[in-house]
């Protein structure tokens, strides 16, 4: 069987509000990590990339690959990481921090569309429409990633030549929406 290439992108989960503090993976008090609701989510997100074993239609696989936005001078959070480190521990993979959203994201695109098997990117929310628009080709994702929004799947698929978006709301946790984000709609006749 042949396997379509499937990216799938998700932002961080939930950061401390304005005068909290987030938690490390040690439980100590961190700034810069989780909130407690974000690791909430990151143990969430194992049983929606790692499905029980029932028979199901959707569109997330199961990661071969699991990358997280690495901690820059620009961006020091560990947050991305944090995010995918329950999962990626649950799949048995290491969680690859190659690349910042300080990076070339065509050249992460590139690389990203190389790949064999499944990957999971978990990123930056204001770096996520650039570097959905670098895998697609095209300007068809939304323009931004809403500041409020941590519940959201977007799927980049391979089809030969042509590759596809959606989106996928995860659904996880209270207060998650169940609505996607709008896309933004190409002018007509204008190709990348």
């Amino acid at each position: 069987m042949i396997e379509t290439p499937r990216i799938m992108l998700i932002r961080h989960a939930e950061k401390p509000r304005e005068g909290e503090y987030g938690v490390a993976i040690d439980g100590s008090p961190s700034p810069q990590s989780l909130s407690v609701v974000g690791w909430q989510r990151a143990g969430a997100l194992v049983r929606l990339f790692v499905p029980l074993p029932l028979p199901s239609r959707s569109p997330i696989l199961r990661p071969s690959h699991v990358f997280a936005a690495h901690p820059t001078e620009t961006h020091p959070s560990p947050r991305p990481r944090e995010t995918v480190t329950p999962l990626a521990q649950a799949l048995g993979l290491q969680v690859d921090e190659s690349w910042s959203d300080d990076d070339d994201p065509a050249r992460i695109a590139a690389a990203l569309r190389d790949l064999k098997g499944p990957a999971l990117v978990c990123w930056r929310h204001r770096s996520l429409p650039v570097l959905a628009e670098e895998l697609l080709q095209r300007a068809e994702v939304p323009r931004h990633w809403p500041e409020a929004r941590f519940d959201l799947v977007w799927i980049v698929s391979g089809d030969g030549p042509r590759w596809t978006f959606s989106q996928l709301p995860q659904q996880l946790l209270p207060g998650d929406r169940a609505q996607s984000v709008p896309r933004r709609v190409p002018a007509a006749g204008v190709r990348r």
